[in-house]
C-alpha cells in the first residue's frame, strides 16, 4: 500500500516490520488515507530456528559488560542494539544500530554496551543476538542510561535545564528559583 505522508515503519521485537498509517493530506485531494497496518516478515526469519535469550538485563550503563543468557552462545555471529522508533513525517531521525562486541562464555554471552552517548544516546533499545546465518532472536528491551555524576568541587550546586524557569510555574509542589552564580 502506498502510505505517503505521516506513515511509519516500526521494527517489532519479533523481527517483523510493521508499516502503518499515511495518506493525509493526499486524502483531501482524492487520495486514500490509510487507517490500517501491514506486516513484513524478512526472509531471514524463515532460514531456521531462532536463537533464544533466556535472560538479559533490562538496563545498563555506558561501557558496562552485561551477561546475556542463551543456550545458543556458540552459534551467535552478531549482537545488535537497535534504537526504538522515533518517526515523524515518514522519517526516523533517531534511527541507529550498534554492533556490540561480545565474548561467548559458559551459559551465554558477555556483551559490552556502547562506550558513550555519542554512539548511543540514553534511552530504550532492542537487544538482539543473531546467529551466524543471520537469524535473529526475539528482541529484549534494554534501557541504556547515563549515570548521574556530580563534579567534585561543585559545592553541592547541581545545574539542570528548567523549561520556563523565569515564570516560576508550580510543578507538582516544586518551583524553580533563579540563582546568579558567577560564570554560569
Amino acid at each position: 500500500v502506498a502510505r505517503l505522508y505521516h506513515s511509519e515503519t516500526v521494527l517489532l521485537p519479533d523481527g517483523r516490520v510493521a508499516s502503518l498509517g499515511g495518506g493525509h493530506p493526499a486524502g483531501a485531494n482524492g487520495g486514500p488515507d490509510n487507517f490500517n497496518m501491514e506486516y513484513y516478515s524478512p526472509p531471514y526469519l524463515f532460514k531456521g530456528a531462532r536463537p533464544s535469550i533466556t535472560s538479559a538485563p533490562d538496563s545498563g550503563a555506558y561501557g558496562q559488560t552485561v551477561f546475556v543468557a542463551t543456550p545458543d552462545a556458540a552459534s551467535i555471529g552478531k549482537v545488535h542494539l537497535i534504537r526504538l522508533v522515533a518517526t515523524t513525517h515518514s522519517f526516523d531521525q533517531d534511527q541507529r544500530i550498534n554492533r556490540l562486541s561480545y565474548t561467548a562464555v559458559s551459559g551465554g554471552l558477555n556483551v559490552t554496551l556502547p562506550a558513550n552517548g555519542n554512539l548511543a544516546p540514553p534511552g530504550n533499545y532492542w537487544l538482539f543476538i543473531v546467529k551466524g546465518d543471520g537469524v535473529p532472536s526475539v528482541g529484549q528491551l534494554l534501557s541504556l542510561q547515563r549515570p548521574y555524576q556530580q563534579e567534585i568541587g561543585s559545592n553541592g550546586i547541581v545545574s539542570i535545564e528548567a523549561e520556563r524557569f523565569h515564570a516560576r510555574i508550580d510543578q507538582g509542589g516544586r518551583s524553580w528559583s533563579r540563582v546568579a552564580v558567577a560564570g554560569q
